[in-house]
């Protein structure tokens, strides 16, 4: 349990970073990292160290809920508890636009980003999407066999939803959050973040279309991986394209950042 201001916040470590600190952002708002561990233990076979918390007011960490700028506070509260210079960040759906934010934040504290099924900045009608997901038979049979309805639209295979467990969700967290994201533009952010490597990951069955999340990847000049066969939570339904595209896309800049120390 890290003490940050306000809060104490749950802390997992995987590996040692003999190479490379990756910290996963979990989801939500209001998730916990329940949901994403231990679904990126394996990236630690190479050598990094892999990270996971509970966001503030989420899961076992404590505290009140609060706006974006104190999550950001807290992420830099945890990189400053593990030593470390600099990290590299996985940002799950709402974990991709905190890691986001705090890049434009404290861009020369952020090696590296990988967004994973991100929120678009373009104009996006969810409802009609996920309208048109639950019309699929797929999700109508996996509805009728027990998956609950607001999971199944966000998956290939709906079924696979159960494998989620019982995922709790803090409201309020999520609704502090998303108030004091009202005036955010993140179109300047991905400016002020653009200069980092990026890796953004999206599922073809993604209840968000692709053409907004390519909006994203353009802006920031960042690399993408699209998955056919998956939809919103990849760790579930592509596990080893998803690790073996971040494996290649972080040891990648490993090695340009190396390139570059011994120029």
């Amino acid at each position: 349990m890290v003490p940050v201001a306000g809060a104490r916040l749950r802390v997992i470590t995987i590996g040692g970073a003999r190479s490379d600190t990756l910290l996963v952002l979990h989801g939500g708002p209001g998730e916990s990292l329940d949901v994403v561990a231990p679904h990126f233990d394996k990236l630690a076979n190479d050598g990094a160290q892999v990270v996971y918390y509970d966001q503030r007011a989420c899961g076992q960490s404590t505290g009140t809920p609060a706006g974006y700028e104190t999550h950001i506070a807290d992420l830099e509260a945890v990189r400053e508890h593990l030593g470390c210079e600099r990290l590299s960040l996985i940002g799950f759906s709402w974990g991709a636009r905190l890691a986001l934010l705090y890049a434009a934040a404290h861009p020369s504290r952020v090696a590296q980003l990988v967004l994973i099924s991100p929120p678009t900045l373009l104009p996006c009608d969810l409802a009609a999407e996920l309208t048109r997901a639950l019309a699929r038979p797929e999700v109508a049979a996996a509805i009728a066999a027990g998956v609950a309805p607001g999971l199944a639209p966000y998956f290939a295979v709906p079924a696979r939803a159960l494998s989620l467990g019982n995922v709790s969700r803090n409201d309020a967290v999520a609704a502090a959050i998303d108030n004091s994201l009202r005036a955010v533009d993140f179109a300047r952010l991905c400016d002020a973040a653009k200069h980092i490597p990026a890796l953004v990951i999206h599922g073809a069955f993604d209840v968000t279309p692709f053409a907004p999340v390519e909006d994203l990847a353009r802006r920031l000049g960042a690399q993408v991986v699209v998955l056919a066969h998956c939809g919103h939570a990849p760790f579930l339904e592509e596990p080893d394209r998803l690790l073996a595209s971040i494996a290649q896309f972080t040891q990648a800049q490993l090695g340009n950042r190396a390139a570059v120390s011994n120029a």
